[in-house]
C-alpha cells in the first residue's frame, strides 16, 4: 500500500522540478523589459545585439583662417593683410550606431581680401576691401574611426568629410575705384600726383570640399557636444583684387591680389538629437 502511494508522490515531484528547471534555463527570455538589465541605457537580451539610431539638428560655430597673396608690392608700400574670420553652420542628419552619420547643411562662409597702399605724404595707409558672403549647401559623411569612453561608448573620434555648393557664387565685378591723389609735397606744393584705379572680382567656383577630425562626446542622449578642425579647399581665386597706379615721372604699376584656394576652419559643434530609436538583431545567423 506504502509503495503505491510513494509512487505518484516522487513521480509528482519529479516533472514540477524538471520544469522548473526548464523555466529556469528560459526564463530571460519571457522577462519584461522593465525586469531586464541595463547596460549604457540598453536592454540585454539573450543572442541580441542592438544598433542605435539618432535623427539630429545641429550647428558649427568657429574661426576661418585664410591667406592671400600679392605679384607686386610696389617696393613694400603696397601690402596684403592677413585674413582671420568667424563662419557658422547649420545642419540636420543621421547617426547609425555612432559608426557613420551623413549630414546635409547650410553654410555661412566669409570670403574676404584686404590690402593697403601707402604713401610718404600720407599719415595712414589706404585700405581697399573686399568682403563677400557666401551661402552654400553641405552635404558631408563622418566615420568613426576611434572610441575614447570604452565603458559608455560616448566619446569618439570622427573622420569628416564633405562637399560644398555655393548657391551665390558667379563670376562678378564687386566693387570698382578710381581717385587722384596728390604726392610728393615741398615748399613749392605738390610734384606730383597719382592716378590710383582697380577693382575686386569674384569667379564662378561653385563647389569645394572639405577634410577634417571631430571630437564629440554624448552627454546625454538628446545631447552632444565636440569640437573640430577641417581643412577646405576652394578653386584658387574666387576673390581677385586688381590695382594700377599711374605717376608724372615713373611707369605704371600693376598688382593683382589673390584669395588662395585653401583654408582652416575650426570651433565647437553641438547637436540635438530628436528622435532616438534602437534595433535588435539576432548575433546567431
Amino acid at each position: 500500500m506504502m509503495k503505491k502511494v510513494y509512487t505518484p508522490v516522487i513521480l509528482l515531484g519529479f516533472l514540477f522540478l524538471f520544469q522548473g528547471l526548464s523555466f529556469g534555463q528560459d526564463s530571460p527570455y519571457y522577462q519584461r523589459p522593465t525586469e531586464r538589465s541595463l547596460t549604457n541605457n540598453e536592454i540585454a537580451l539573450p543572442n541580441l545585439k542592438t544598433e542605435k539610431v539618432y535623427w539630429y539638428f545641429g550647428g558649427n560655430g568657429g574661426l576661418k583662417l585664410a591667406s592671400q597673396k600679392t605679384n607686386n608690392d610696389f617696393a613694400g608700400n603696397l601690402t596684403a593683410d592677413k585674413i582671420d574670420a568667424t563662419y557658422g553652420e547649420a545642419y540636420f542628419g543621421v547617426n547609425h550606431d555612432d559608426r557613420w552619420q551623413a549630414e546635409l547643411g547650410y553654410i555661412n562662409n566669409p570670403l574676404k581680401l584686404q590690402w593697403q597702399l601707402y604713401e610718404s605724404s600720407l599719415r595712414a595707409p589706404i585700405q581697399f576691401t573686399a568682403n563677400e558672403t557666401s551661402h552654400g549647401v553641405s552635404l558631408k559623411f563622418k566615420k568613426r574611426l576611434f572610441t575614447l569612453d570604452k565603458i559608455t561608448k560616448n566619446t569618439r573620434i570622427n573622420l569628416t568629410t564633405g562637399i560644398t555648393y555655393a548657391i551665390d557664387r558667379k563670376n562678378t565685378t564687386l566693387s570698382e575705384y578710381g581717385f587722384r591723389l596728390p604726392t610728393g609735397l615741398s615748399q613749392n606744393g605738390y610734384t606730383d600726383t597719382l592716378t590710383v584705379t582697380g577693382n575686386f572680382t569674384q569667379k564662378a567656383a561653385p563647389f569645394s570640399g572639405e577634410l577634417g577630425l571631430e571630437l564629440i562626446n554624448r552627454l546625454a542622449n538628446p545631447i552632444e557636444i565636440g569640437v573640430f578642425a577641417k581643412y577646405v579647399i576652394n578653386a584658387k581665386g574666387i576673390l581677385r583684387g586688381n590695382m594700377t597706379v599711374e605717376s608724372n615721372f615713373t611707369e605704371s604699376k600693376s598688382s593683382e591680389l589673390i584669395l588662395n584656394g585653401s583654408n582652416f576652419m575650426f570651433g565647437l559643434t553641438i547637436r540635438w538629437n530628436f528622435l532616438h530609436g534602437i534595433r535588435y538583431l539576432p548575433e546567431i545567423e
